[in-house]
């Protein structure tokens, strides 16, 4: 998945986390492990980079200005970053993305190293991202 269904599937169970054990760094855990769940679907890649940037970038700042918004921010924070940090870390912080020869994909986590259970097309890659968002908006 890209980052925002990361992202928010981190902060929801960071907050889910943290509502039941008061411990930030329980709360990370959980959001860092939730990524390898989530890369059991198969996104199907965005048209151009354009479009990533735009399209993420948006949700992106959504999820900025929900987490400034709210009373939880430090667990947004925590959230985000844990949801994301098995890809930052096996793409190098996004230089793969950007040169690929270069910094090439990594595989250190198992997630990235097996085939997902099941794969979403175009449309219902850019529904899940937008739905993610809208339950973010409406916890």
């Amino acid at each position: 998945m890209y980052p925002n269904t990361h992202g928010v599937v981190g902060t929801i169970s960071a907050i889910a986390t943290y509502s039941v054990t008061n411990d930030y760094y329980s709360s990370a855990i959980v959001a860092f492990l939730s990524h390898d769940l989530l890369d059991r679907l198969g996104e199907k890649h965005y048209p151009s980079t354009k479009f990533l940037l735009l399209f993420e970038g948006s949700l992106f700042a959504i999820f900025c200005f929900l987490a400034w918004k709210s009373d939880q921010t430090l667990l947004y924070a925590i959230g985000w970053i844990g949801g994301n940090l098995m890809d930052l870390i096996d793409k190098k912080f996004g230089l793969s993305i950007w040169n690929n020869a270069k910094y090439p994909y990594g595989t250190f986590f198992p997630c990235h190293r097996r085939k997902p259970n099941f794969d979403f097309n175009l449309w219902q890659t850019i529904g899940i991202s937008i739905l993610a968002t809208l339950i973010l908006i409406f916890i």
